[in-house]
Formats: C-alpha cells, sequence, structure tokens
C-alpha cells in the first residue's frame, strides 16, 4: 500500500488495553490476510516506501519482532493502543536501521503504524500483530 494510499477496511470491535498484555482489540481483518508465523522465535518484518512487508501476522507470545528499514524514507513504528507498546520514534528509525518489540505473553492485536505515511485507523503504512495462544 503506498504513502496514504487506500483503506484496508479495518475496524476495530472491542478495545481494553492491559497492562501485561497488548491491547484486545480486534480489528475486522480477514484471517486470510494473516501470514501465520506462530511457533517463531523471532520474526523479521520489512519496513520500505511506503508498507510493512508482512502487514498482517500472526504470532506466539513472545516471539521478537525485528522491523528493518529498508527503504529510502525515514518511518516511525506507532502503537494505534497507546499502551502496547513503546513507539520507536523517526530519529531512531532512519534507513538502514532496526528495531525490535517484543509480542506480549497475551492474545490479541497488536495494531500500529508509521504516523508519517499511515493513520491509526490502519490506512496507509500500518498493520497488525495478533497474537495467538499456544
Amino acid at each position: 500500500m503506498g504513502c496514504g494510499g487506500g483503506s484496508k477496511e479495518a475496524s476495530p470491535s472491542t478495545a481494553s488495553p492491559g497492562k501485561s498484555g497488548p491491547t484486545t482489540t480486534l480489528f475486522n481483518i480477514p484471517d486470510d490476510k494473516f501470514v501465520d508465523l506462530a511457533g517463531e522465535a523471532t520474526v523479521e518484518i520489512n519496513v520500505v516506501d511506503n508498507t510493512f512487508e508482512p502487514s498482517f501476522l500472526q504470532v506466539s507470545p513472545g516471539t521478537r519482532l525485528i522491523l528493518t528499514n529498508n527503504g529510502r524514507n525515514e518511518h516511525n513504528v506507532t502503537p494505534v493502543a497507546a499502551d502496547s507498546f513503546e513507539k520507536v520514534p523517526t530519529d531512531d528509525f532512519a534507513p538502514g536501521k532496526k528495531a525490535s518489540i517484543t509480542a506480549p505473553s497475551s492474545p490479541g492485536d497488536l495494531a500500529f503504524y508509521c504516523s508519517i505515511h499511515g493513520t491509526k485507523k490502519l490506512n496507509g503504512q500500518s498493520g497488525v500483530v495478533r497474537v495467538v495462544a499456544g
């Protein structure tokens, strides 16, 4: 999806942030859009101009997510639910830089976006990590 281009037609169905895990918000994204990477200890997310690849992925609790800015532009990684993970700021995520996020221990959706090229409604450069139980 290009910069600001198109909608992934995602809308949250519930929201209940927790202290020990992601928001339990489940976005109305069809299951077949998610890449199933459950069971992997580490998962790579490629950040290019202006997408996350993969945009929708399913992982196990505790999976380490490695994001690499392989694009030509600066990006950031901003959580839709402010307390679901610490934002990766633009200053720390220039081209060629890496960032790491650990998937929480409880199931739920970890929605994120680049605030430069996307929106918290998951338009433009955005994605969802769905944490699934064992």
